[in-house]
């Protein structure tokens, strides 16, 4: 979408004081550049791009996409089922043209329906509780309540037919990592997960469409990447951003009095 200032509340603030015992509520901020593609179709589209429709109006800042994934430099039509969504560096944004119509606009849509703002990542458990006093590290147990198609994606259309549904569930597996305390506020986290988003099937018993990748933290970052291919489907989910730790509701009523920051997309590349 367009360049815009995200405001928070202090208590917002990334890794503000959470002495949960042994759950940590999450939030994040995407980085601008987060993407996600549908390679059959040659499209592509960005957090921080508006859709041109070409009727005067200019860019719609709510609108990401789609463009074309060939328009751009190193990537031509017979690479789209393995160029690498990571050395991907769009500069055209070529509007994604309607599938054997020359010259003829698609249509935009709306691939980040909450902008930058995720704002529920869900919740990480660990093995401890913290006192609140001096370092302290906990591993990281399981995590549980993500579900990343209410920022990324919904209302995919391309599965209605074949299964049914236009949207995919969330699912974290194989967590390892730690969380670091210092005096009770979470300092750092260290987190390695695989990530699974699935299309249901609801009409018939040929399967579901299944993406899996990984989902991971480093600091205070997060590093989403689903890079599969399912029912000839080849779909990319290419998300970064900053972690945000959601104090628990006794800091959150302390910190809520004026206090509050402005704190700008950063992109990631």
């Amino acid at each position: 979408m367009s360049q815009k200032y995200l405001i928070a509340n202090a208590a917002m603030l990334c890794f503000a004081g959470n002495t949960f015992a042994g759950n940590i509520e999450l939030a994040g901020i995407a980085d601008g550049d987060s993407r996600w593609f549908f390679t059959s179709a040659d499209a592509f589209g960005q957090l921080d791009q508006g859709y041109d429709d070409g009727q005067g109006g200019g860019p719609d800042p709510s609108l990401d996409g789609f463009f074309r994934i060939s328009g751009e430099s190193g990537v031509t039509i017979p690479t789209l089922s393995t160029f690498d969504p990571r050395s991907f560096n769009p500069s055209s944004f070529e509007i994604d043209l309607a599938p054997g119509v020359s010259g003829q606009q698609g249509s935009g849509v709306d691939l980040f329906p909450n902008e930058a703002d995720f704002d529920d990542l869900g919740t990480l458990i660990y093995d401890g509780t913290a006192t609140g006093s001096g370092v302290e590290t906990f591993d990281l147990t399981d995590y549980t309540g993500l579900q990343f198609n209410q920022y990324i994606a919904d209302n995919d259309t391309n599965f209605e037919a074949s299964l049914g549904t236009n949207t995919y569930t969330t699912e974290v597996n194989n967590v390892t990592g730690t969380v670091t305390f210092t005096d009770g506020v979470v300092t750092s986290l260290e987190m390695a997960s695989e990530i699974v988003f699935t299309y249901v099937n609801v009409l018939n018993n040929t399967g579901d469409a299944v993406y899996t990748g990984t989902f991971t933290f480093s600091g205070d970052q997060f590093d989403l990447l689903v890079d599969d291919t399912a029912r000839n489907n080849r779909f990319i989910w290419d998300s970064t951003g900053t972690i945000v730790v959601i104090p628990e509701p006794s800091v959150l009523a302390l910190l809520i009095g004026g206090f509050a920051f402005t704190a700008r997309r950063k992109r990631k590349r």
